[in-house]
């Protein structure tokens, strides 16, 4: 058994692969503050070469992040080889990109053969590590350093709950005298009642008429009108209840308020991160980068965009954060974009980017893109963001409007000529509706709503 199957803590384990080190004969090793190392713990030199290490003591193999971030780390401190050393094994991932970035690999395996090399293991095999006055000295500072981090951001968070109160009060007071939002909730519950009752008149002509004159020709009208009624009520059971109008506390105040939201970035709209890639790719393509694609949405290495301008290939990873950027962000472009083959790495954010990050970045040539750059390349493009379909990945077309085209004018194609899918539209309108099955079951994924417009997004609205 060797000794490093018997160690459980972490800091214990970094100072155990320092000494390994040593006995095996690196010399000018040094390890880290715990803290802001860029994910490098050790530092050593063997026969002129210079070493950047990272240890990860881990119950399970050792993945993707552990080689992105030594990879990061050796180009901050400019050293010749990056390395990962671990008690356990490695994920297929990363010895791929380990593969690909030339970062050195070495697990239990080789852990044990450098226990087996060394001639001075009786050190190694003392329980409590020694440590001297300096790098106790230095402990200490970092502690005290980390407490003073809490505190400001403890005072930081004050201030963020601050903001989140004046924000949440101001939307309540928009929100109160928004006649637009009144005006609409009340036409929307009149045009659900009145398409139910319309279905429900059309369900008893078409079943009066088809048992008189006993013709099977009127069942599929009997069905539509039958499933169109029940929907258009729970639609309107469902329907908001108008809010009371009540008068501006201020006029000015409204017309502020208005102005501000007229002059919100378009990226500031986006919720989800898969809208915020394809935001981030209509972004750059309105600005003149070509061979713009998203990549796929797992085993991306850290890259979500890659895209091409004045010969230069870009590896971007985008990021929309409600908090600050960390390093782990431009590590993982760092090694993306060596696995890739690409010439620069970007990271596009909503947010900003931490000290930290923006260091690593400089040290490692990383373009950092935060909302202040989105904002500009926003700006740029006079015509950007008018065809706001994947804002929040969530369609603009009229989930009402769908569905009444869909009962009434289904048939001819009408619902789906109106979400821009033109193709099928045309060849509803040729088989009436594929032979009235395709209605009735656009239909029901419409009111489920399932169904998707011509750009593939949800229509929920």
């Amino acid at each position: 058994m060797y000794f490093f199957e018997t160690i459980t803590d972490g800091f214990f384990f970094k100072n155990y692969c320092a000494e390994l080190l040593h006995v095996n004969g690196y010399v000018n090793i040094s390890v880290t503050q715990t803290s802001g190392d860029y994910g490098i713990d050790i530092l050593a030199e063997k026969d002129g070469i210079s070493y950047a290490i990272q240890c990860k003591l881990s119950p399970s193999p050792v993945g993707i992040s552990s080689v992105q971030e030594a990879f990061s780390g050796r180009q901050h401190y400019n050293r010749d080889i990056a390395v990962v050393m671990t008690n356990n094994l490695f994920a297929e991932s990363a010895k791929e990109l380990a593969r690909s970035s030339g970062v050195k690999l070495w697990d239990k395996f080789k852990l044990g053969e450098l226990e087996k090399n060394g001639e001075r293991l009786r050190r190694i095999r003392n329980n409590t590590p020694t440590y001297s006055d300096n790098q106790t000295k230095n402990f200490e500072q970092e502690v005290n350093r980390i407490n003073t981090n809490l505190s400001g951001i403890d005072q930081e968070i004050n201030e963020l709950d601050s903001m989140v109160d004046q924000y949440t009060a101001r939307q309540n007071n928009t929100s109160s005298f928004d006649k637009s939002n009144h005006s609409t909730a009340t036409h929307k519950k009149g045009v659900f009642l009145f398409f139910a009752i319309f279905c429900v008149i059309g369900f008893i002509a078409m079943l009066s008429t088809c048992i008189t004159e006993k013709n099977p020709k009127y069942i599929t009208g009997c069905i539509i009108y039958g499933i169109g009624a029940p929907i258009l009520f729970t639609l309107y059971v469902k329907s908001k209840k108008p809010q009371p109008l009540t008068t501006p506390h201020n006029n000015l105040e409204y017309e502020q308020i208005k102005r501000e939201e007229q002059h919100q970035m378009y990226f500031e709209q986006i919720t989800d991160g898969l809208a915020f890639e394809n935001y981030c790719a209509e972004l750059l393509r309105a600005n003149g980068y070509v061979n713009v694609a998203v990549t796929q949405a797992s085993g991306d290495y850290g890259i979500d965009v890659f895209a091409e301008r004045d010969g230069v290939s870009y590896a971007i990873q985008c990021k929309l954060y409600s908090s600050h950027v960390g390093i782990s962000a431009v590590q993982e472009a760092i090694s993306g974009k060596i696995y890739y083959n690409r010439d620069v790495a970007v990271v596009m954010t909503n947010n900003i980017f931490t000290q930290s990050a923006q260091e690593l970045a400089r040290s490692s040539g990383t373009m950092l893109w935060d909302k202040f750059k989105l904002e500009e390349l926003e700006k740029s493009q006079k015509c950007f963001g008018k065809n706001k379909t994947y804002g929040n990945g969530i369609s603009t077309k009229s989930k009402v409007i769908t569905l009444i085209l869909a009962i009434f004018l289904g048939f001819l194609g009408v619902h789906r000529f109106y979400v821009g899918k033109v193709g099928t539209g045309i060849l509803w309108l040729c088989t009436c509706g594929l032979l009235e099955i395709g209605w009735i079951y656009d239909i029901i994924k419409i009111a489920t709503g399932t169904f998707r417009d011509g750009a593939g997004l949800p229509i929920v609205r």
